[in-house]
């Protein structure tokens, strides 16, 4: 609708004429993609021919009550691509895109492509321990995940594992700098929900809450100082007149 508002004034001629039209960004739960008031937003704007509004889809696949199904991806794909828009998928970041590239890394890309939602999140959960022991088993249909699992140890697998697109910068920023026209866009941006807590993956975690010790964990592990939870620049390692 604020695309459709932005068009308006720019016909009416109500902005300066020698002022770019702005982009509108919308960040979308995938979740909230079940609400059919989305869908008839698409449609208004397909009516329109909107331009130059983009929609972020947090894809964490974890909704309130439960995981979203699997099968529900290429539904959302096609939706928007019947309606006109662009879709860029971003699914893994660059640390994973390195290792797919490596010894071993196209087995556990085809490992990743078939894993359901709700095992990936279980996994996350468990962590790098978790993800070592159920890899394993793996190992005789994907016999490449072997090498992988022999360079990494479980820290440091876990890391790799949660390296999707969504948590990683220069590949959103790629994507972001390569769209330059005024195409309707979407992004299918893959997270994890909850990701650098402790409950991160687990089914229950929409509300959960982090005990003292966790929070304390949680603060020293961002660089945030005790009493200084609220501080704009905590955190961040930069002084505070080079912030302003």
């Amino acid at each position: 609708m604020s695309a459709i508002v932005q068009e308006f004034i720019q016909v009416r001629r109500w902005l300066p004429r020698d002022r770019p039209p702005g982009r509108l960004v919308a960040l979308v739960g995938d979740a909230e993609l079940d609400e059919g008031n989305v869908f008839e937003a698409l449609l208004e704007g397909w009516k329109h021919d909107v331009r130059n509004v983009w929609w972020v889809i947090d894809y964490n696949r974890q909704s309130l009550d439960s995981v979203v199904p699997d099968r529900s991806f290429d539904r959302t794909d096609s939706v928007f691509k019947t309606m006109g828009w662009r879709v860029v998928l971003l699914k893994y970041g660059k640390k994973l895109q390195d290792v797919f590239e490596g010894e071993g890394g196209y087995d556990l890309k085809d490992w990743l492509a078939t894993c359901p939602n709700s095992l990936y999140s279980a996994l996350v959960y468990k962590g790098g321990a978790g993800w070592r022991e159920h890899l394993q088993r793996d190992t005789k249909r994907y016999p490449g995940i072997r090498l992988v699992l022999e360079e990494f140890d479980d820290t440091r697998l876990h890391e790799l594992m949660m390296n999707l697109a969504g948590h990683d910068m220069a590949t959103l920023l790629d994507a972001f700098h390569g769209i330059q026209d005024d195409q309707p866009t979407c992004f299918i941006a893959y997270t994890i929900k909850g990701f650098g807590l402790p409950f991160a993956g687990h089914k229950d975690n929409h509300a959960g809450l982090m005990t003292l010790k966790q929070m304390e964990t949680f603060k020293r592990t961002i660089g945030i100082a005790e009493g200084e939870e609220w501080s704009r620049v905590s955190g961040l390692n930069l002084p505070a007149d080079e912030f302003e």
